[in-house]
């Protein structure tokens, strides 16, 4: 039973350290009426449950979409089961399914319900298993990879499904929620024939042998028990072998002594097994003709020989002209006989073909041969019966493998050196049992040779350092991941506030991606009882936007290493992560000062926008509210869309008459500063930035809330935010190259989401 994970790999190991691959079941799902039953249905669930990896399966969509589609009026589903088992999502979402419609559930197990088939068995109001079935309950699994809190995550997932299993499992056993659970908690697989799934709860009744049956039943009970007897001895046959033989066991119905069933059960286990290891050889088949042919004459008042002779007689009878069982209609015309024996021999080999088939990927396992030389010699087993007596015998024998994954000794390495440059660097906490703590440069390029297998005795420290470059050492390695630590570091600590006022974006290739239609939907307009609805329109928008590399290339000499020069593995790095971030807000900034066109062909700030207040005039209360007023009327179809200003962006020299504005008690500007309330106060945020200095240092700008409305967005390819660092052994540089990128594109969303004061 597994689960969907963003990082799921799936490890089984057995004791012989082979993972098992289950013979797939063939997918079978049909909800169909039972014959002569207006509201009754059958429910067919064979194969895997959920999203299979093995093709086609059992799936809680077609399930349910099936039982929503019945009518009202079935009162009744017999639900058949046969599979190992598969998602528990979708197990728990049909057990669900089942129990909220209102017909009778009544399940069988027809072969086994294992894993999460075991759970939608549970919502059968009456289940039933005939003893050779199997049911299985066993924990949802599932492995995580990743680091310690996503194991300890995916732990509780697991707890919290099995909780869930765990109420089913217990409404239908009585028994109560904690012994269930520690079904579903203590790692094991608990396998349950008939029997014992009856006396542990889970099943109400078992299917049972005719045999079994007391002496009393009525006449039409004999003959239904003799049915089910002579299907034994049809298994695998055709299906109109299989009908002719039971109806000409229900139109004989003869009760058995009681005194008769030991010896008959002995004789019919002996005769079968004979019949079956018969058919390996042409002897051996002539010779199970003429014992069958005698069996046939000889009226001993047997209840197996007169089985037999049902059978034989049922073989010869042919089907009525209307297609009914025995000579119901027109006779048909006179045909030579066939051999029956052939017939029978002819399904009992297709039989053992497919148990041969189940049996074969598994005989190296111990025990398996002796349990395929049984199952042939026992032909009232079928295909599915046999290979759950397989998968019973190989769960018995399983157990998990522990799997622990450690850093290897290159990783260790590195991990090393990396913090002993940092730590000397001042970027990262020394740890005191670092065996290369103190090293210089020089020093680890040595050791990076030693760990390789190189002798650098005799070599001088160019040598050392110039075979750490070319050989397969660890020292390339070291030195690209402490520069990436360093060029992150550097990316994150960039002081740049272009965050705040625009929206991330994603794109997954280099082509010119358009954002028209992002802008706002027209409002909704009442219709009328009968009417129709109108089709609604975007207001203009946006701007196409495409992606672009930026990127520098820096390297690092061999000089550098052997002078141990910390700065060319930290402070180069991290001063180009500044400048990766820096770029990106340069592009940002660009979108302001530099007033690109739209997709209407009209330019982002402009008169027809009606998002540029003019004429322009410094940063004072009624300056801030006429570019909130501008903001606030725009429209979509001739209707205001009431955007709040939110930022108010502005150079540095502005920053601090910004502040004023924005947190003064009374009005700024005009003659009655003291006496009229600011009504600008604390309604805005302020952003200041040097870039708008050098284009303009009076022009100021207003933007809404990115994360409510279309301002400004800075789209990443495939989404990643941070600069990358390939590194490569140089050729026109004495040492190791190394190249920062990072891809992203800028561009404006809707010029209703911005505004602009050119100031004064």
């Amino acid at each position: 039973m597994n689960l969907p994970r963003k990082r799921l790999f799936v490890a089984l190991a057995m004791a012989d350290g082979v993972a098992p691959a289950p013979t797939p079941i063939r997918p079978v799902m049909v909800l169909r009426p039972v014959a002569a039953a207006a509201n009754e249905y059958e429910l067919l669930i064979y194969g895997d449950i959920g999203e299979s990896w093995w093709g086609e399966s059992v799936t809680a969509l077609s399930i349910v979409q099936q039982l929503q589609a019945l009518d009202a009026g079935v009162t009744q589903l017999n639900v058949r089961i046969n599979s190992y088992g598969g998602s528990v999502s979708d197990g728990l979402a049909i057990y669900n399914a089942l129990r909220r419609h209102s017909a009778r559930k009544v399940g069988t197990v027809d072969g086994v319900a294992m894993s999460s088939a075991s759970l939608i068995a549970m919502a059968c109001d009456e289940l039933q298993m005939p003893s050779e079935s199997v049911l299985m309950i066993h924990a949802p699994w599932g492995l995580a990879q990743g680091n310690a809190q996503d194991m300890r995550e995916m732990a509780d997932v697991l707890d919290i499904y099995a909780d869930a299993m765990s109420s089913a499992y217990a409404r239908k056993s009585g028994k109560p929620k904690d012994e269930m659970m520690a079904l579903l908690s203590d790692g094991k697989d608990h396998f349950y024939t008939g029997d014992q799934a009856l006396a542990a709860g889970f099943i109400d009744a078992v299917v049972a042998d005719p045999l079994e049956d007391d002496e009393g039943d009525a006449a039409q009970a004999q003959g239904e028990m003799r049915a089910q007897g002579v299907s034994r001895f049809t298994a695998g046959a055709s299906a109109q072998i299989q009908r002719q033989a039971m109806a000409a066991a229900r139109r004989q119905p003869k009760a058995m002594p009681a005194a008769a069933k030991p010896r008959v059960r002995a004789a019919a286990g002996a005769d079968l097994t004979n019949f079956n290891l018969a058919l390996g050889s042409a002897e051996g088949q002539q010779a199970l003709v003429g014992a069958l042919t005698t069996a046939l004459t000889a009226d001993t008042g047997d209840t197996d020989m007169n089985r037999r002779r049902l059978l034989f007689a049922a073989l010869r009878a042919p089907l009525g002209a209307d297609g009914s069982e025995g000579g119901g209609g027109t006779t048909p015309p006179a045909a030579a006989p066939a051999d029956p024996t052939n017939a029978v021999m002819a399904a009992l080999r297709q039989r053992n073909d497919g148990v041969r088939a189940a049996f074969e990927p598994h005989l190296a396992r111990p025990g398996v041969q002796a349990m395929l030389t049984d199952v042939l010699a026992d032909p009232s087993l079928t295909i599915d019966q046999a290979r759950a007596k397989l998968l019973d015998h190989i769960g018995a024998s399983a157990a998990p493998v522990r799997v622990e994954l450690v850093a290897d000794e290159s990783d260790k390495f590195r991990a090393a050196g990396e913090n002993a440059i940092l730590a000397r660097a001042g970027m990262a906490k020394a740890d005191g049992q670092n065996p290369m703590r103190g090293m210089n440069l020089r020093e680890m390029a040595r050791a990076s040779l030693q760990r390789a297998g190189r002798n650098s005795d005799g070599m001088d420290v160019r040598e050392v350092v110039g075979a750490a470059f070319t050989s397969t050492s660890d020292f390339p390695a070291l030195l690209t991941s402490t520069a990436r630590t360093a060029l992150l570091r550097g990316y994150d600590e960039s002081p740049e506030v272009f965050e705040q006022f625009t929206r991330t974006g994603t794109l997954t290739d280099f082509k010119p991606a358009e954002r028209t239609g992002l802008g706002f939907f027209s409002s909704l307009e009442k219709v009328p009882e009968g009417g129709e609805y109108k089709q609604g329109t975007f207001g203009s928008a946006g701007n196409s936007i495409v992606l672009a590399t930026y990127g520098k290339m820096f390297s690092i000499t061999r000089q550098a290493i052997i002078n141990d020069e910390l700065g060319a593995f930290t402070e180069v790095p991290k001063k180009m992560g500044r400048a990766a971030r820096r770029t990106i807000g340069d592009l940002v900034f660009a979108v302001l000062t530099k007033n690109p066109r739209m997709a209407d062909n009209k330019q982002l700030f402009s008169a027809d926008h009606r998002n540029l207040v003019t004429p322009g005039a410094p940063i004072t209360t009624d300056a801030v509210a006429a570019l909130r007023v501008a903001m606030g009327t725009q429209t979509v179809d001739d209707k205001p869309v009431a955007l709040p200003l939110k930022y108010l962006i502005v150079p540095l020299a502005l920053e601090g008459l910004a502040n004023l504005v924005r947190s003064a008690q009374y009005r700024i500007g005009g003659s009655d500063n003291s006496t009229t309330p600011n009504v600008e106060q604390n309604r805005f945020e302020v952003i200041a930035d040097a870039r708008l200095d050098a284009f303009s240092p009076k022009a100021w700008f207003g933007a809404a809330d990115p994360n409510l409305y279309d301002t400004i967005e800075v789209a990443y390819l495939d989404g990643v935010q941070q600069p990358f660092l390939d590194q490569k052994d140089g050729w026109n540089v004495d040492g190791t190259q190394f190249k920062v990128r990072i891809d992203a594109g800028v561009a404006p969303l809707d010029f209703r989401g911005l505004a602009k004061n050119a100031g004064g």
